[in-house]
């Protein structure tokens, strides 16, 4: 018999499986049902309840279940705290009413996401006769980084991230008011969101970057990457504190044991996969100005986390970044300018390496 860890990322495998086939369907054919989104849903949910009682006693899922049995939200911002206590005056105190609703939001704002990125794709590509609503293209590659995480660890991060990336697609396609809104939104939720305003300035002044110089950017992440990490040049464990403060959280113990726990084994792992996707993205159809501007936004996070890699605080800088490598993917999928072939091709090999480099960054929750 599995243990209830291992059904867990059994029901992730499955989801993701789903979500693979789904995406495959749909460069080929041009065809999804709606039998084939419930099955990806209801498994999606399944690996998220499934943690319910199982996790381990350190990890943040197992708090957010202590403090909403506790009643304690002195460490939570106002929009989680709102969110819990209707929880808590309408369904009652059970954990599996927090965890669903939570589930329920990220599903929400996740198909929000989707219907955006297609609309932003129709207008692209200016023929709304040839127009398809591509929901497992990105599904598929949202639950290899995404919905792991959630499945596994977030619940406030999980929904303040989901919430900051709807307000990143619309920051791809320069509509600057719903972004803030979202962002302010998602900052109600996790005060981590803010880490995405030097994002949005980036692309209000910066409308494109040829692939020429986006080469040269690449080459500086790496070599500003290993210098850094090697030498340890710069300490910004200031930024680390003055978070704490805004969280209301005296330390940053949890990051430290995130990296402590897997010293010398993820770092490198996680940050070969990561200049490996930034090599990927190069080969994308640049002229795509959505595409050229979520390339932009992931070279930026890794760029900043590269910098502040002597500190913990480049684990935050990951963490929003790090996901919109995701909407470069999805676009680089949908182009027709590479054949289906190559597509899929892509995502095959795409789905397995991430997914074993995110297992291996969970080392301990295996």
């Amino acid at each position: 018999m599995p243990s209830q860890m291992g059904i867990n990322l059994l029901l992730y495998v499955a989801m993701l499986i789903t979500g693979y086939f789904g995406a495959i369907r749909e460069i080929r054919y041009k065809k999804h049902s709606i039998l084939h989104i419930a099955l990806f849903i209801i498994l999606f949910y399944l690996a998220v309840i499934s943690r319910i009682g199982h996790a381990y006693f350190y990890s943040d899922f197992q708090h957010y279940i202590d403090y909403f049995l506790w009643d304690n939200d002195a460490y939570f911002e106002p929009g989680y705290v709102l969110v819990t206590h209707l929880i808590k005056k309408y369904l009652g105190y059970e954990p599996i009413y927090l965890v669903s609703t939570i589930f329920f939001l990220i599903l929400i704002f996740s198909f929000a996401i989707v219907y955006n990125l297609n609309y932003q794709y129709r207008l692209f590509k200016e023929n709304n006769k040839d127009y398809f609503n591509y929901i497992f293209i990105f599904f598929s590659i949202w639950s290899v980084y995404h919905g792991f995480s959630v499945c596994a660890e977030g619940l406030r991060p999980g929904l303040a991230i989901t919430i900051l990336c709807l307000g990143m697609v619309f920051a791809l396609n320069r509509k600057w008011i719903p972004s803030l809104m979202i962002l302010a939104l998602a900052t109600f939720m996790h005060t981590q969101s803010v880490i995405f305003i030097p994002g949005l300035f980036l692309l209000y002044f910066v409308d494109k970057v040829s692939k020429k110089t986006l080469y040269y950017w690449f080459a500086a992440n790496v070599i500003t990457g290993i210098l850094i990490g090697m030498l340890k040049l710069f300490d910004f464990t200031i930024l680390e504190y003055l978070f704490n403060i805004m969280d209301r959280h005296g330390d940053a113990s949890h990051y430290e044991g995130y990296l402590s726990a897997t010293e010398n084994s993820f770092l490198s792992s996680q940050w070969i996969t990561k200049q490996l996707v930034a090599f990927l993205l190069l080969f994308g159809n640049h002229s795509n100005k959505l595409y050229n501007r979520a390339t932009i936004l992931y070279y930026f996070g890794l760029s900043m986390a590269a910098i502040m890699s002597a500190s913990t605080i480049f684990l935050r800088f990951e963490g929003v970044y790090i996901r919109t490598f995701l909407f470069a993917f999805f676009y680089f999928l949908l182009d027709e300018k590479f054949s289906s072939n190559k597509r899929i091709l892509v995502l095959s090999i795409f789905i397995p390496y991430y997914g074993i480099m995110l297992v291996r960054w969970l080392g301990w929750y295996l």
